[in-house]
């Protein structure tokens, strides 16, 4: 059986030739996270897909296969499907319609692509708001430095009038102690 491999825009789609089968048969497995096997089911008693002895009609009534209990294997349709890069291996769906199985997975967004679409989506209003924003923060900052400025100059002017206050009770006492020592000597004179 062979397979197709198309590769889109936003999707890879995979088709596989599946004439004859059920979608119940049709196993698709993901090996690593680059290869994709597509298989079927098949029984130990049951003819091979296509032969003249295959019975299709059992195939697809998955009653017939639980009640015959027959050991189940499963047989490649084809080789491995090497997967490009970047995809979303979530998503990965299959359908199977007039003996196609189709199988689509969807591309990841490209890092650049997600970047631009987030660029894009940054309304004109948006960036005038970032500007002003980045002005007040600027503005802010300079505001939080002149009152520290200020803060600084008041904790220099505090000191200062406390020393210029200090001096003066100095000189106060200084003058007292003089003009006591004075009278002292005026009186121990007299």
């Amino acid at each position: 059986m062979t397979h197709n491999m198309e590769v889109q825009d936003t999707q890879v789609v995979i088709k596989v030739e599946a004439e004859g089968l059920c979608r119940e048969d049709i196993y698709v497995e993901l090996v690593g996270h680059d290869k994709l096997v597509v298989s079927t089911k098949t029984a130990s008693r049951r003819s091979p897909v296509g032969s003249p002895d295959h019975e299709s009609s059992t195939d697809c009534d998955p009653s017939v296969s639980e009640k015959k209990k027959e050991p189940v294997s499963r047989t490649p349709l084809g080789n491995p499907v090497v997967l490009p890069a970047n995809l979303d291996l979530d998503s990965i769906v299959s359908t199977l319609k007039d003996g196609v199985l189709t199988i689509e997975i969807k591309k990841k967004p490209d890092d650049f692509d997600e970047a631009v679409s987030t660029v894009r989506s940054i309304t004109k209003e948006d960036l005038l708001k970032f500007r002003q924003l980045a002005r007040l923060e600027e503005s802010l900052s300079r505001k939080r430095k002149r009152v520290e400025k200020l803060r600084t100059t008041m904790q220099a002017e505090r000191q200062s009038v406390r020393e210029a206050e200090l001096r003066v009770v100095k000189a106060k006492v200084q003058n007292r102690n003089q003009k006591e020592n004075e009278r002292r000597i005026v009186d121990i004179s007299e």
